[in-house]
């Protein structure tokens, strides 16, 4: 039973849009391919940054803790904006899938300039550079959706194409895009390669990557079942986001949406 468009907004921020877009009646574990463009962004330099303020006590974590907040909220206005669904958070990467191959160009782009822009970072103890370096793949991949609804649900990732955008990625280096040669195929054109080695290239935009407006995600709203999507949430999350309790979960959880 679907509960109220006010609640089911809160879960926005926390879960993918393929979860949330699913129609469902009631759960049970499934699993399908899903085929388009793989974004991983990864960036480096929030370990100096942990170190020195880890010596200053809680206020270098709580001090931290902005700066990571501040620094992805940042990357993930962009990547939404173009219509990236975030996937998954692993340390300070982030997984992203795009229906749409010339937005997640665009968006990989776009987040790896800002990510340049805004890459020094003063704190108490000091001032640090950030970097960010990207991956791109275009294929197939699982999606999939376990657990027990009276529980914990997980929604999981897998296949070849997310050890792809995980190397192209690792190719590149700060402020660089890398990309497979299937993305490259597929962007037919929206890209060109200037450097290469072991089936992974660095890319520049053939494309102006200025921002455009583009629509949501088609989720229903008014019909979401809250109390079995929050399922795949934390445990304790959504009864603090659900009672105003939001802004304590700052620091344990990162938003996919802002």
């Amino acid at each position: 039973m679907g509960l109220h468009q006010g609640n089911s907004r809160n879960l926005k921020p926390y879960l993918p849009s393929i979860i949330l877009e699913q129609k469902r009646d009631g759960f049970s574990s499934s699993i399908e391919v899903l085929e388009g463009s793989l974004m991983f962004a990864d960036i480096s330099g929030f370990t100096a940054i942990s170190e020195k303020l880890s010596r200053v006590g809680k206020s270098g974590s709580e001090e931290l803790t902005t700066i990571i907040n501040r620094h992805l909220s940042g990357m993930v206005s962009i990547i939404t904006a173009h219509g990236g669904d975030i996937l998954k958070f692993g340390g300070d990467a982030t997984l992203v899938y795009f229906d749409d191959i010339k937005l997640a160009a665009k968006a990989a782009f776009a987040v790896n300039n800002w990510a340049t822009e805004n890459s020094f970072v003063k704190t108490s103890a000091g001032k640090f550079e950030l970097s960010l370096h990207t991956g791109l793949h275009y294929g197939k991949f699982f999606s999939a959706e376990v657990g027990d609804p009276e529980v914990k649900l997980e929604h999981i990732v897998t296949g070849h194409a997310l050890n792809e955008v995980f190397n192209a990625a690792d190719y590149a280096e700060g402020g660089e895009v890398g990309a497979t040669a299937e993305f490259i195929t597929a962007a037919d054109g929206l890209v060109e390669q200037y450097d290469s080695k072991g089936g992974y290239f660095l890319i520049n935009p053939t494309i102006d990557i200025d921002l455009r407006a583009i629509t949501e995600h088609d989720i229903d709203w008014d019909n979401l079942d809250v109390e079995l999507l929050s399922k795949f949430l934390p445990h304790g999350l959504y009864d603090k986001i659900s009672t105003g309790r939001g802004a304590m979960v700052s620091g344990e959880h990162r938003n996919v949406t802002v």
